[in-house]
């Protein structure tokens, strides 16, 4: 099922998200995670290798999956991290899942308690900074299940940064003595993670450039479509899962439109499948790149707005 969803990019301003949940209460909250970050879920078989200090930690140890080792860790724990002692908010089952996931080039293990189903919803049908969501940046948007709960999608980049800051120790260095370039044209950003926006934001200022955000696509061609002089617009950069419009039917509406259809886009997301990639170049993308790829976002903002 997951195989066949994985295979499918994302158009008609459509996602599928996987459904689960971190105990076995029959009225436990409802989470998702897009389907084409998952490689595949499975039952936890034997012990993993536990880590020091995992008793507290939301990373529980390491999983050996086929010879393949990779972080366990712990949803639920995640979401409490705020807590002295994080044992007691271990995701809870009979039997342990495992859902592998594949995204900004990274691999990891999450453990949950059950899954629910796959659902498929437009993006129009997903909201941002809902004031449901839990635990401030944790939850990225918000659906309806077929029943009318709330289900909660995760901000698993937000997750990889809480959980492994040494990533963000790397993209510092990397970003150490980075040179302005001239120009004095505007950066557009759609992104509903506050944390890769933020990311993006501080590049960005650091190369001596303006910029302004969006939570979503249709903030971003709202915006585009109200200026009377798009002169000074010089990239745009988005994601390309996000509510009301993804970034893929954002690329659509600005290469149809005459008046926008010049302008640089760049797709910055973390399901960098080669189905997307085609999908976005077929539509009229300029690059595409992985998220928190700080390297990749520096070169093309230089190939596309520094003078010569």
């Amino acid at each position: 099922m997951l195989d066949s969803a994985q295979n499918m990019p994302h158009v008609n301003n459509e996602a599928q998200f996987l459904c689960f949940c971190l105990d076995d209460a029959p009225n436990a909250q409802i989470y998702a995670i897009n389907v084409f970050k998952i490689r595949e879920v499975i039952y936890q078989e034997g012990d993993f290798a536990h880590i020091a200090g995992g008793e507290d930690s939301a990373i529980l140890g390491i999983l050996s999956i086929r010879g393949e080792s990779i972080a366990l860790i712990d949803i639920k724990r995640w979401l409490y991290d705020l807590r002295a002692d994080l044992k007691p908010y271990s995701a809870q089952a009979s039997r342990s899942l495992i859902m592998v996931c594949n995204f900004s080039n990274h691999t990891i293990g999450l453990k949950i308690a059950q899954v629910r189903q796959i659902i498929q919803r437009s993006w129009t049908d997903v909201y941002a900074s809902s004031d449901y969501g839990i635990r401030g940046q944790k939850v990225v948007a918000t659906t309806y299940g077929d029943d009318g709960n709330i289900i909660q999608i995760l901000d698993i980049e937000q997750m990889l940064s809480d959980i492994f800051p040494m990533l963000g120790y790397h993209n510092a260095l990397m970003l150490d003595g980075l040179e302005k370039i001239e120009s004095d044209k505007i950066v557009l950003i759609a992104e509903d993670s506050v944390s890769i926006s933020h990311s993006l934001r501080h590049i960005v200022g650091l190369m001596g450039l303006e910029c302004k955000e969006f939570l979503d696509g249709e903030g971003l061609i709202v915006y585009l479509e109200s200026l009377e002089d798009i002169k000074r617009i010089g990239i745009i950069i988005t994601d390309i899962e996000m509510p009301k419009l993804s970034g893929l039917e954002v690329l659509k509406k600005i290469r149809s439109n005459p008046k926008l259809a010049h302008i640089p886009v760049i797709i910055n997301s973390s399901m960098g499948d080669e189905a997307n990639r085609q999908s976005a170049y077929k539509i009229g993308a300029d690059a595409f790149i992985n998220k928190s790829e700080p390297d990749e976002i520096i070169f093309y903002l230089k190939q596309f707005l520094q003078k010569e």
